[in-house]
């Protein structure tokens, strides 16, 4: 059965006591970058805040998989989410792996390029 998009309300529900700050940070924050590597083909959208909730939205780019987190200052964030992929679960592990990096920032990661393909690296070739 194919997986067909509907409202936040279709998704499951769960929640997180992880913050907006944490996760998202500033326009240009690392964790986006660390995203970007660590869940491919997801791409993220915060929107505007309102009535004191922040929406981040999560998408598949391969399929129709989806996760809104609801950022509440202060408070528990609820999270829905929907689709075949666990978008949710993949970028808290990428937010998890990053934190337990050290907080990496941008400089600490290298590109290697080479006739057979690329791949991103922390700190020294083979990490």
């Amino acid at each position: 059965m194919a997986y067909v998009p509907g409202t936040v309300a279709d998704g499951d529900e769960s929640a997180t006591t992880t913050t907006e700050d944490e996760f998202v940070g500033g326009r240009f924050a690392v964790q986006r970058f660390v995203l970007g590597l660590r869940v491919p083909g997801c791409t993220m959208v915060v929107a505007e805040r309102r009535g004191g909730v922040r929406p981040v939205w999560l998408s598949s780019l391969t399929d129709r998989s989806w996760a809104c987190v609801m950022f509440r200052a202060g408070g528990t964030a609820r999270v829905c989410r929907g689709g075949g992929r666990r978008l949710w679960d993949d970028a808290r592990a990428a937010y998890d792996w990053w934190v337990d990096s050290g907080r990496p920032g941008r400089a600490r990661f290298g590109l290697t390029v080479t006739p057979e393909g690329q791949s991103v690296r922390l700190d020294g070739p083979g990490t």
